[in-house]
Formats: C-alpha cells, sequence, structure tokens
C-alpha cells in the first residue's frame, strides 16, 4: 500500500502575499506529486491551516485541491494540529469532512478519574484495508496529557490491514535543544501495535523506530518563518510503501524557488556606514527571482532608526520576495537582552510562561494558562461581530467548564 504522509501545510501563515501565493503553489504541488504517483491515500498530521478558520480565500484554494484528490479516487485522511484545533470542537476541517473531501480520523473519549489525571479511549477508523488512529494537537502541548493514560482496542484482530496512527504533538527524541522547555511524549508512550507513526508539528526532518516500525516527521511541506526558510530553504513530505517485506520510505523535496540568506554585522558603524554595508552585502549577490533573507546584526554607533531602510528596499526589487530580519540589531544607546532563539510566536509564550513561574504549584497552573491561549483569536474577514462574539464565548464556555454562555 503506497501512500503520502503529509504534515504542517499552514495555509495562510504567511502575511508577505507572495510567500501565501508560494504556500499555496507547493500544496498544489505536493497534491500533484500524489495524483501523478498514484498513492493509494494522503495523511495530513496536523495543520492544514495556520488558524482554526482561515479566510475564504485560503478556505477556496485547499477545498480546491482536496477536490482535485478526490476526483483522481485518492482518499484524504486528517488529524488538527495545534494551530487549526478548536477546544469547542468548531474549526473547518469539519466542514471539509462534512462536504466528503477529507475524513478526520481523530477518534477518542475521555473520562475524568478523579486525581487530576484524565483516561484516553482511543478509537480506530477502517478504510482502505487500512486501520487509522490519531491524536490531534492542541495549543500549548496540552495533548501530551493525553498519551499519559491511552487505551484503545486490541489491534490483533486486524492482523491483515496496515495500521497508521496519526499524532501532531513533540517527541522527547526528536525534541530541539532550544525547545528543552516544551512539554513532550517519550517514544515509548505511544501506542503499540502501528505499523507506521506518522507525526506533525515539529517543523524538522526526523526519522526513527517504535518497536521496530517507523516513526516519522516529514518536515514542514512550506517553511514557516524566516529561520526555516533559511535553514530548510525547502519544504517537503513523504511517499511511504507498506510491504509485507517491510516499508520503503521516500522523501519529496519541493523548492519552488532559491533562498539566498544574507547576514551583515555592522558592528561599530554609523547608520549611514551600516547603510552602505547592507547595500554592498546584497549587490555581491545575484538575488534575481530569489526569496532574500536579510539578516542585520550587531550595535551600531546611533539611533537605527537612523538607517536608511527604503533605500535597502529598493536595491531587493529584483528578488521574488525579502524578509528582513533585525532581532539581533541593537544601538550603543540601548541595551537589550535577547533571551529566547526561537522564531515562533506560540514557542516564545511557551518560554515565557516556564521562565516565569516560582513554585511548584504555580507549576500546576501552567495547563490551564495553555489552554487560556486557545481564545487568542482574530475575528476573521466576512465574519460578523456578533458571530464572532459567539465563538470566543463558546471557546470560553468550554474551557472554563462552564454549562451554559454567560
Amino acid at each position: 500500500m503506497k501512500f503520502a504522509h503529509i504534515a504542517d501545510v499552514h495555509l495562510g501563515a504567511w502575511r508577505e502575499p507572495k510567500l501565501q501565493e508560494l504556500n499555496l503553489e507547493t500544496f498544489r504541488k505536493a497534491i500533484a506529486i500524489c495524483i501523478d504517483e498514484k498513492v493509494g491515500f494522503v495523511i495530513i498530521a496536523g495543520d492544514l491551516f495556520d488558524v482554526a478558520m482561515p479566510s475564504v480565500e485560503i478556505l477556496k484554494e485547499a477545498v480546491s485541491e482536496l477536490k482535485r484528490l478526490k476526483d483522481s479516487s485518492i482518499d484524504c485522511y486528517v488529524i488538527a494540529g495545534s494551530h487549526d484545533f478548536s477546544i469547542s470542537g468548531k474549526t473547518f476541517l469539519d466542514v471539509i469532512e462534512k462536504a466528503g473531501l477529507c475524513r478526520n480520523i481523530s477518534k477518542f473519549s475521555e473520562r475524568d478519574l478523579g486525581n487530576g489525571d484524565i483516561l484516553t479511549m482511543l478509537e480506530v477508523c477502517e478504510e482502505n484495508n487500512c486501520i487509522f488512529a490519531g491524536i490531534p494537537g492542541k495549543k500549548g502541548g496540552l495533548e501530551t496529557r493525553t498519551f499519559k493514560n491511552l487505551q484503545m482496542q486490541p489491534l490483533h484482530e486486524y492482523e491483515n490491514k496496515i495500521k497508521i496512527f496519526m499524532m501532531h504533538t513533540t517527541l522527547t527524541e526528536a525534541k530541539p535543544k532550544e525547545l528543552y522547555f516544551i512539554e513532550s511524549v517519550d517514544t515509548t508512550e505511544l501506542p503499540a501495535g502501528f505499523d507506521y507513526y506518522a507525526a506533525g508539528h515539529l517543523h524538522i526532518v526526523f526519522e526513527s523506530e517504535y518497536k521496530g516500525k517507523p516513526v516519522i516527521y516529514p518536515g514542514p511541506l512550506f517553511p514557516n518563518n524566516f529561520q526555516e526558510l533559511e535553514e530548510l530553504k525547502q519544504g517537503s513530505f513523504c511517499i511511504v510503501d507498506v510491504t509485507n517485506s517491510g516499508t520503503k520510505i521516500e522523501r519529496r523535496n519541493i523548492r519552488l524557488k532559491d533562498v539566498l540568506p544574507v547576514h551583515v554585522d555592522v558592528s561599530g558603524k554609523n547608520p549611514e556606514q551600516a547603510t552602505q554595508e547592507i547595500l554592498k552585502s546584497i549587490r555581491e549577490h545575484d538575488i534575481s527571482d530569489k526569496i532574500l533573507t536579510l539578516k542585520i546584526s550587531g550595535c551600531i554607533e546611533g539611533k537605527t532608526s537612523d538607517m536608511d531602510f527604503d533605500k535597502i528596499n529598493a536595491e531587493t526589487t529584483g528578488c521574488y520576495a525579502m524578509l528582513r530580519n533585525t532581532n539581533d540589531l541593537t544601538s550603543s544607546n540601548i541595551n537589550i537582552e535577547i533571551q529566547t532563539k526561537s522564531n515562533n510566536i506560540h514557542d516564545i509564550e511557551n518560554e515565557i510562561i516556564n521562565r516565569y513561574v516560582k513554585d511548584e504549584k504555580e507549576w500546576d497552573f501552567i495547563p490551564f494558562i495553555n489552554t487560556l491561549l486557545h481564545l487568542d483569536m482574530e475575528k476573521q474577514e466576512g465574519e460578523t461581530v456578533a458571530t464572532f462574539e459567539a465563538r470566543v464565548n463558546d471557546e470560553a464556555v468550554k474551557i472554563l467548564g462552564l454549562k451554559e454562555k454567560m
């Protein structure tokens, strides 16, 4: 059985229009590859969308591509990720599923054990001569608690079927050192008996095994921020072929535009000298039709606001898109301590929360803080104020455990 494993598409994540379109084009390319290679089905291990309620334009593009799969008789199985998950259960993934364009295979029930622990009974879905089960992602890594007391029906009765477990979480074995503060799941906590463990959430390429079966992070389908563009330079997913003799995994890289990192240290220079140094560095490269990531660092003698960024922007008009990072640019007039290496807003939130807890009682309060972050929502284009208020209220009622609306 041959299938595609995609994760972390994050449609709608980029505010830069050209990069948002490139993200969509990468998704179109991945779907085209799946159709050309005649895969049996496609699995998306979380974060198809960057938010639970994407814009109409993003939704239209996603539906169009999923319909291409359906028209090619290729089924699509999904779980929600930490970005497109909603604690109230109201996401556009449900709308797409109702339209018959995908199936959300994350089915489980929870029971409070009375001691602060939750027992999760995982259900399986049987389709395409396969068995699917999955755990969705949640904001703040709250899904990690689901793995602590996880039960499911025995899989021995499905001996002749391919069994796939999908998850959107951080595995301890794959966790980068700079994300030490993030809650994670040990591989030993995964349910046994599956043939393939399809992971999403970490934007890395990672391969491991659990009880002799592959555990795979395919990487994001398209880089999701400045740092990922510089480090990954491309998106990727996997084509997996499971047979009686074993599992063959082939990575498919998608690079529609080259990424050109340009780093300039302007330490000790005045604003005019710093501007000229940056212009000189840009002119040394062929930036034509490339994604230029311009990182400016160092401590200048004077105000950073006196640097001529209009002139710098004009010098980059030939590139496909330009992103500028001045996080490490400071002035001799101020002293800023950079305390985090991550560019991801959710990672920064978690690090700040963990940094300022003072005692054991406050540690117990962290999961509730992470749950409250689900209320960090924006009003969507075309959404009325009344509808937006009702959506926020529904989330708050669910989060706070209230029985009726306020």
